[in-house]
């Protein structure tokens, strides 16, 4: 899903690659598992590789040669190619390894496609959580961005942890982002943790309200309520310009979101303890409690 100048919707696949996979021996390249991927996917799906290593790559150079030769090889078929995941947790290294490795990366696929994007590696959602609070792998990323904003196009931010943070998250994220110069589209390439119905429209409304561009669904179930959640948020959301944030006087606890373009509006109730159910509210006649209800907006 995507909501930057108006919100498409769509199917888009993520993949994860490791090196090993794709070059067995040094020089010697085995495009199987890619392949694979590219032949079950149509021409509607937008692709997303995720290319890891175990540790910075000995021979750069030779891993440069590999990332090119792959990005060639798919022909422009993969719209985004990330740069490892979330290499701030400590089994990558520090973070000018990071930063070398990311340079190299982002020529590689400049090279095998000028129109392809390039994904920082995934940024962890709690260290920008609380910024007041010493975080090493927030240090690991803010050098990152201090010194690179010229080698990715877009910034990862898993939206994992309390669904009600993630704005918190996104505002502290933009402000690393300002303060070092730099302005990048958001992305959430990775969230569903709970395989909730209720917390994937949640997560993906208060997502896009607060601008995330993209929003990939780890592992969602071929057949499930997740499934059907995500299928009627994304018909909801068809047409759409934005999502905002209705205020409801005194009633800090309601989440109502107005789906701008549409006729719809999305709501809920946040509820503060796991037992009890909040006061009911009546929204364009319709009683909202705590699982998100769509309704039709008085326009």
């Amino acid at each position: 899903m995507s909501g930057n100048s108006g919100i498409r919707v769509g199917v888009a696949r993520g993949v994860q690659l490791h090196r090993s996979q794709l070059e067995p021996e040094p020089g010697r390249y085995d495009w199987s598992a890619v392949d694979a991927v590219l032949e079950q996917t149509d021409a509607d799906t937008e692709l997303w590789f995720t290319i890891t290593t175990t540790s910075a790559p000995p021979g750069p150079a030779g891993y440069a040669a590999m990332v090119c030769a792959l990005v060639a090889h798919c022909d422009g078929r993969v719209r985004y190619w990330q740069c490892e995941n979330e290499p701030s947790n400590g089994s990558f290294g520090a973070a000018e390894d990071y930063v070398r490795h990311l340079i190299g990366f982002h020529a590689a696929v400049r090279a095998g496609d000028p129109l392809a994007e390039v994904v920082l590696g995934a940024c962890p959602p709690r260290i920008f959580a609380n910024p007041d609070e010493p975080d090493p792998e927030r240090d690991f990323f803010l050098h990152v961005i201090r010194t690179c904003g010229a080698h990715y196009d877009l910034f990862d931010l898993h939206l994992y942890g309390d669904p009600y943070l993630v704005p918190v998250m996104v505002e502290n994220a933009r402000a690393a982002l300002r303060a070092a110069g730099d302005e990048k589209p958001f992305i959430a390439g990775e969230y569903n943790h709970l395989l909730d119905a209720d917390d994937i429209v949640m997560r993906n409304i208060l997502a896009l309200s607060c601008g995330i561009d993209r929003t990939l669904c780890w592992q969602l179930p071929v057949r499930s309520p997740c499934t059907s959640a995500f299928t009627e948020l994304a018909f909801r959301l068809e047409g759409a310009k934005a999502v905002e944030r209705i205020t409801v006087p005194e009633r800090p606890d309601a989440y109502i979101y107005d789906i701008a373009g549409t006729e719809w509006q999305v709501g809920w109730l946040r509820r503060e303890h796991s037992v009890a159910e909040p006061e009911s509210l009546v929204w364009n006649n319709i009683k909202v409690g705590s699982q998100p209800i769509y309704l039709r907006a008085n326009r």
